[in-house]
């Protein structure tokens, strides 16, 4: 499984997760549910944004160049 699929699979689960916490609040005094609806609000929109980007070519790790794992090599002491 690679990056992309473990993070749409894990968007989707967590998108599942909020709506079925929107689903089941409830209030016990009226301004009792400002701070998990904002919350609520604030993940939903986090995930929503991550499913948008990801189909997208922006790559968040970019890869190593040769020379820097020539670098990293000789400083971990495998190229004298």
């Amino acid at each position: 499984m690679n990056a992309r699929s473990r993070d749409l699979l894990g968007s989707v689960f967590m998108l599942v997760f909020v709506i079925s916490l929107w689903i089941q609040r409830d209030y016990i005094t009226p301004f009792g549910g400002i701070f998990p609806d904002i919350a609520l609000v604030g993940l939903g929109t986090l995930v929503i944004l991550t499913l948008v980007l990801m189909p997208t070519s922006f790559r968040a790790i970019k890869d190593e160049t040769e020379g820097e794992k020539k670098e990293k090599r000789r400083l971990t002491g495998l190229i004298w």
